[in-house]
């Protein structure tokens, strides 16, 4: 994904229970692609995105075709 022209976020964001929040990309390439998003519970207000937190979870999209 490009972030920075297309609205990047480079902190972690925190969602009450049931909140939902759009997140903007641009992808620049054709063919089959999949999203991967990491995350895990609570707030870590002293993050590191290079050294994530134990307990990650990862959730992968449904293979897609971008033409």
């Amino acid at each position: 994904m490009i972030g920075p022209d297309v609205g990047s976020i480079r902190a972690a964001v925190v969602l009450e229970a049931g909140e939902s929040k759009g997140f903007p990309f641009r992808l620049n390439d054709s063919g089959r692609m999949r999203l991967r998003l990491n995350y895990w519970r609570g707030s870590i207000p002293n993050l590191d995105c290079d050294a994530p937190p134990k307990g990650l979870k990862l959730l992968t999209s449904a293979a897609f075709t971008i033409e």
